[in-house]
Formats: structure tokens, sequence, C-alpha cells
């Protein structure tokens, strides 16, 4: 059911970034010609965003931010390239996301759009996003709106003007690429957030008998995953706009998320498709444990712990039975010291044994 659920999400996760565009549907404040949206974003009654919105068709995307020493130092490395208009102080404090052949057109012949964007940003504004059917400033919440209606007019008009050479958006070489890499690492995202959240809960899932090697093991499949995730990157927008900023954008995403990911498909294989026949260890409860824990927020929760009084013949196992087990919080209730049990353990698919079934001898045979 888990696992099913993560897959719905990671995949729904995917759609959403895939298809979803936020765009107005209806423009019902004016300035002078000029019809415009302006829409805040509140956090805690405050203004955190504003975003300055008018209409217009455009064959090309792209989105045009302060250039940061991290696009910089990755274009060094060789991640990517980004359009140049020959303006040095414009190209040395702007980057460019886009590798439509109309953005050199809206950009490079006209310095009196430059010379605005580089009034704007970063003094003004955040950034100017060309979404396909708007233009787009995102302020600063200190900025005040009408300060900048004027440059949003100029800007607006002057992304009109190259629409005379309309080519298909789809003619730049990168951008469905980009989406769906982003798309991927939303779905990706998604599935590790239901996996942490699984974790969290702990919604009656069996554990491992040696949780250190299966923390390593998730890690090392992390590890790789990231690097995978980089040269996909790579591979695909090698030579585009996007590619430092995918990277700078979502590294840190995928560097959170993808531990989850390696610790969650670790134990999806191993105990999905275990088909070994695994080894049942009858014993008596040598001890019990309960240790309690402090949560956020002053939050309390307990773990609970048998020490297994094993047989002689546990000696002949392939491991050492560990020498204090969790069990649920039910099953601690109903022990006491020298109660009979039942531990079941599977070999697992990938060599990593766990706990299939921790029970009370009566219960294992069937007499409850």
């Amino acid at each position: 059911m888990w696992i099913v659920a993560r897959f719905i999400i990671a995949i729904g996760s995917f759609l959403y970034r895939l298809l979803f565009r936020s765009t107005p549907s209806r423009y019902d404040w004016v300035h002078g010609s000029l019809s415009y949206d302006l829409r805040e974003v509140l956090h805690k009654g405050k203004v955190t965003k504003r975003y300055l919105e008018t209409p217009v068709d455009s064959a090309f995307i792209c989105c045009l931010t302060r250039e940061t020493f991290w696009d910089r130092f990755l274009k060094r490395l060789g991640f990517g390239g980004e359009l140049q208009t020959q303006d040095s102080l414009f190209d040395s404090r702007i980057y460019v996301l886009g590798d439509h052949p109309l953005t050199a057109a809206y950009l490079g012949a006209r310095p009196e759009v430059r010379s605005v964007i580089l009034e704007l940003i970063p003094r003004y504004l955040v950034s100017i996003s060309i979404t396909g059917k708007s233009l787009r400033f995102e302020l600063h919440a200190t900025t005040d709106p009408s300060a900048v209606l004027d440059e949003l007019k100029i800007c607006s008009e002057a992304l009109a003007a190259v629409q005379i050479d309309v080519r298909s958006r789809f003619s730049d070489p990168f951008y469905l690429r980009a989406i769906l890499i982003e798309s991927v690492i939303w779905g990706v995202v998604g599935y590790a957030a239901l996996a942490w959240g699984e974790y969290m809960l702990d919604v009656t899932r069996p554990h491992f008998l040696f949780p250190g090697a299966v923390v390593l093991y998730g890690a090392a499949m992390a590890v790789l995953a990231l690097a995978g995730a980089l040269g996909i990157v790579m591979l695909l927008l090698g030579r585009s706009s996007y590619a430092p900023r995918v990277i700078t954008d979502n590294v840190l995403l995928l560097v959170i998320a993808l531990p989850f990911i390696g610790y969650q498909s670790l134990w999806d294989i191993n105990i999905e498709f275990d088909t070994t026949p695994g080894w049942e260890v009858s014993c008596s409860v040598a001890s019990l444990n309960k240790v309690r824990h402090r949560g956020r927020r002053g939050r309390v929760y307990y773990t609970y712990f048998f020490t297994p009084e094993l047989p002689p013949d546990a000696n002949s196992l392939p491991f050492a039975v560990p020498k204090s087990i969790e069990i649920s919080g039910g099953l601690y209730s109903r022990l006491q010291v020298g109660s009979p049990i039942v531990v079941d353990i599977g070999g697992g698919a990938l060599g990593l044994p766990w706990y299939r079934r921790i029970s009370e001898r009566e219960r294992a045979l069937g007499r409850y």
C-alpha cells in the first residue's frame, strides 16, 4: 500500500511541474494603456513577495535574475552556457535563463531594455519572467509596485515588438528537456517526502537486524543517485543556460531527498522481493525496557525493547541475534520476563536480515 502511495505522489508531483503554469485569468489594474495584475504573497499577515504581471503573447520563454557566484562558478566548470549580449555590464550582472533565438533579439538589439533591467535587478526586483502568455515582475517585499509600472510598460512593449519574427517556443532546443528534468526532480522529492513521513510515523514497519549497515548502503545508493542525476543534467543540458540553474536550484532538494530515496529503495527491494525461507527463533524474554524520548515542542513518546534469552541452537544462525530488539507498544504491554516469544527473521533479497514477525509463542502457534 505504502509503496503504491509513494509512486502516486511522485507521479502527481511530476505531472504538476510538467503541466501547471500559473498566469492570471484577469488583469483588473490599469496604468495608462497598460493592463496588469498585482498579486501579493502573505506570511503571518506580512507581505513577503509581490508579483506584477501584464499579458503579452510571446513565442519564447526566459527568466532574468541577478547572476550569482554559483552561476559563474558552474559555467567556468563547463556546466552549461548562457546567452551573451556583448554588453559587458549586463552580461556580468544579469543571468539569462533561456536559449530561444528570440531571447537574443529581445535583449541584444535593445540597449534601452537592458538599461531598464539593470536598473530593476536586484534593486527593485528579484526576477523578470517571460512566461509565453505574460511578462511577470517578481518584486521584493519592500518595493512599491507603482514605482516600477513605467518599466513594466517599457519591457512589455519591447517584448511585443520582437514577436514580428515569431517562432515556436519549442524551437528552444533545451526548454522541454529542462522542464522534464525539473519534473522528474519534483517527482523524486514527492516520493522522498512520503518516504520521510512513513519513516517518521513508523506505520507497522518491520525492522532490520543491523540498521547501521542499511543506513550505510542507503547513503551509498543516494550518492550514486546524485552523481547519476548530475550526469543526466550534463548530458541533456550541457550547453544550455538551464544547466547551472537546474543544479543550483535543485541540488539542495536532491541532497535532502536522496538519502530517504536511497534508504527507502533499499528497504523496498530487500523486503518486497525477499523469497528466502528465513529462520524462526523461539526464545524467551530475559528483560524488558521502555525508553522515553522528548520530541519537538515537548512531545513525549516511547520506544520499547526486549532482551531475548536465546536457545543453544541460535549459535547455528549465520548472524548474531541482537541483544536488544525493538517491539511495538502493544506487544510490550502483553509481555513479562520469561514470556515465550517467536522471532521470524527473513534473509532479505539483498542479504540484509530483517524481522518478519515478532510475536508471543501462543499467538504464533494460533492458540489465540
